[in-house]
């Protein structure tokens, strides 16, 4: 398997673990091929939710895919951060009234443009999503 976390991302997910703040995975990947990556991964244990691109009919960047997620926990999106790295997420989580993010370190091909994208707050590295939960 070539699929990795990115640095910093264990250390996130184990504060987060520790802290109790539940947390999900929205991606517009095929949810099957998610679930089949998760157990790899002992990090992504306590992952509350897991929404895929074809979980519905919809997928971002429209922001029902986020709302789905945010029902499986519990918790309502105005007390939510989503965090991505491509226009799309950053569109879902305002269109879901959640705190968007961006993560600079994701496939992002042209940083200069992610000023245009409307986000929240953006983020070099996993550690500082911190500042934003804890």
């Amino acid at each position: 398997m070539h699929t990795c976390l990115y640095p910093g991302i264990s250390q996130l997910l184990t504060k987060l673990n520790k802290q109790k703040v539940p947390w999900g995975i929205v991606t517009n990947k095929p949810e099957s091929i998610t679930h089949k990556l998760v157990p790899y991964f002992d990090e992504l244990d306590k992952c509350q939710a897991i929404v895929g691109g074809d979980t519905l009919s919809e997928r971002k960047p429209h922001p029902a895919p986020l709302l789905y997620a945010c029902k499986q926990m519990s918790v309502s999106p105005e007390q939510c951060l989503y965090i991505g790295d491509a226009l799309r997420d950053i569109e879902a989580g305002n269109s879901a009234n959640m705190y968007s993010i961006i993560a600079l370190w994701g496939y992002i091909a042209d940083k200069a443009h992610c000023a245009q994208w409307q986000a929240n707050s953006q983020v070099n590295l996993p550690e500082e999503i911190i500042q934003f939960i804890l």
